[in-house]
């Protein structure tokens, strides 16, 4: 192997790509809506682990943590009464 190259990075890349095509299966299958948070926080830890550039995991720690649905008590203002 390379040098730097593990065999956690190598799970973290099988792991990310399983879920991609997952995601992709079931999108085709008709589910709407899908969270990558889960493969995001596993980007994030890949990348902290990774010796070259560890700053990424905060960018994928920050779009984990903005990947939520939004709750159903949450109206825009055209829609509410009173």
């Amino acid at each position: 192997m390379p040098v730097g190259l593990t065999y956690f990075h190598v799970g973290i890349a099988v792991i990310l790509l399983v879920g991609l095509v997952v995601n992709l299966v079931s999108k085709r299958a008709g589910r709407i809506y899908i969270r990558y948070r889960y493969l995001l926080l596993t980007a994030a830890l890949g990348w902290l682990a990774s010796p070259v550039l560890p700053w990424l995991a905060a960018l994928f720690l920050l779009l984990a943590f903005l990947n939520t649905r939004p709750s159903v008590h949450w109206r825009s203002a055209s829609t509410a009464t009173g």
